[in-house]
């Protein structure tokens, strides 16, 4: 398994990564992904880059809309547990955008221990899952889910400090036989440190992540692209599956 690394004295971003697309019949329309990183002492800065054949497909939405139902963008990050204990915490975080710049994020609590960290909420307190239903918009509240035989527990009353942007770019390119439209979709966001209750960089420290990206395709099959590993299953939130994010 690859590890991807980041130097916490340099704003530079890594080389752009690309995001392959690892689930059969759920290759879209064969559109590249891409996303670097780089951190400062005060945010991680976070890149991702959607080649897109024809407008991307969204809906405006308010904050804490159902961005996963457009063309969406999306970095989960799996912090370790602390600086002294080194391995991947019973939680994540996840921040999901589509090209008209709403965000949805959360919290995931990952088996019993993630249900006692983020169970209870940490706003409104509706825990039935009535806030995440299907046509419920803003997405808020608890939601309990089984996903691949793991217990997820999404808090979507949890608000990021992060500053979030999306813009499409490009237009029509001419070619033999017609005319094609070539767009760069590109997400910018900047999480600052204390989102994850933390004062600095972790430098140091390996933490578990994964970009991800949903290409609607009506009539079809989303077009799936992950950083996961070792899954056959069409699904983002494996935390298992989730790649080795190194802090130098």
């Amino acid at each position: 398994m690859p590890i991807h690394r980041i130097f916490t004295d340099s704003e530079e971003k890594m080389e752009p990564c690309g995001v392959p697309k690892p689930f059969e019949g759920f290759l879209g329309r064969g559109s590249q992904t891409r996303f670097s990183l780089a951190a400062s002492s005060k945010a991680l800065f976070v890149s991702l880059e959607a080649d897109c054949a024809a407008p991307p497909a969204s809906k405006k939405r308010p904050r804490k809309g159902r961005v996963f139902e457009d063309d969406c963008l999306e970095i989960f990050l799996r912090p370790q547990i602390d600086a002294e204990n080194p391995f991947p915490a019973s939680f994540y975080y996840g921040w999901e955008v589509n090209p008209e710049g709403a965000l949805l994020e959360y919290r995931a609590g990952i088996g019993s221990e993630g249900v006692r960290i983020v169970g209870n909420g940490s706003g409104r307190s509706v825990l039935d899952g009535s806030g995440a239903r299907p046509g419920v918009e803003p997405v808020f509240g608890i939601l309990r889910d089984r996903i691949c035989g793991t217990e997820i527990t999404f808090d979507y009353d949890w608000h990021s400090r992060a500053a979030v942007s999306s813009r499409v770019s490009g237009g029509v390119s001419r070619v033999s036989g017609g005319a094609s439209e070539r767009l760069l979709w590109t997400v910018e966001i900047v999480i600052p440190w204390e989102d994850f209750g933390l004062a600095e960089a972790p430098r140091g420290e390996r933490w578990y992540f994964t970009v991800n990206r949903i290409e609607q395709c009506p009539g079809e099959n989303p077009g799936l692209s992950t950083l996961l590993e070792g899954t056959e299953t069409p699904a983002f939130h494996q935390p298992s599956s989730f790649v080795p994010l190194q802090f130098d």
